[in-house]
C-alpha cells in the first residue's frame, strides 16, 4: 500500500522480482521502505546521489525520475498492455492522463494504419483481380 501519492493512498501492483527484492530487505521500525541515510526515521528524499551518478554516467544530467514514468507507460503500451492497466499501474484516475504518458501512441497508430493498409490493399487487389478476370470472389 502506497500511503502517500498524488491521488491519495492506493495499492501498487508489483511484479515478482520487485516483491522478491522488497521481501529480501531487512525490516525496519519504519513505515518507509527506502530510508534516509541521514535520518532513518524519514523516507529517502529527493536528493538521490545514486540517481545523480547514473544520470551523469549516461550523459542525461537533466533527466528526472518522473521521466521514467513516461518511459514505463510507453514501453507497456508497445508491449500490448491496455491504457486502463497502464493507468492503474501509474495511479491515474482517467485514461486521458495515461495517454499523456504514452508518447509512442502516435507512432503505433501510424504502424497500425500501415499494417491495415497492407492487409486491406492485398484483399482489395485480390478482389479487383477477380473482378477484371470475370471470376467471382464469392
Amino acid at each position: 500500500m502506497l500511503g502517500d501519492s498524488k491521488t491519495g493512498p492506493r495499492k501498487v501492483p508489483l511484479n515478482v522480482g520487485a516483491r522478491r527484492n522488497l521481501d529480501g530487505r531487512p525490516r525496519q521500525e519504519s513505515p518507509f521502505v527506502l530510508l534516509s541515510p541521514r535520518n532513518p526515521s524519514r523516507p529517502l528524499g529527493h536528493h538521490l546521489p545514486v540517481w545523480y551518478r547514473v544520470r551523469h554516467k549516461a550523459s542525461i544530467e537533466g533527466a528526472r525520475l518522473h521521466y521514467l514514468c513516461h518511459s514505463h507507460a510507453s514501453l507497456a503500451l508497445r508491449e500490448g498492455e491496455t491504457v486502463l492497466a497502464i493507468g492503474r499501474l501509474l495511479g491515474h484516475r482517467s485514461a486521458e492522463s495515461t495517454l499523456k504518458f504514452t508518447h509512442t501512441a502516435d507512432a503505433m497508430a501510424r504502424e497500425a494504419a500501415e499494417t491495415l493498409g497492407a492487409v486491406l490493399g492485398q484483399g482489395t487487389q485480390l478482389h479487383l483481380d477477380d473482378a477484371s478476370s470475370g471470376r467471382s470472389s464469392e
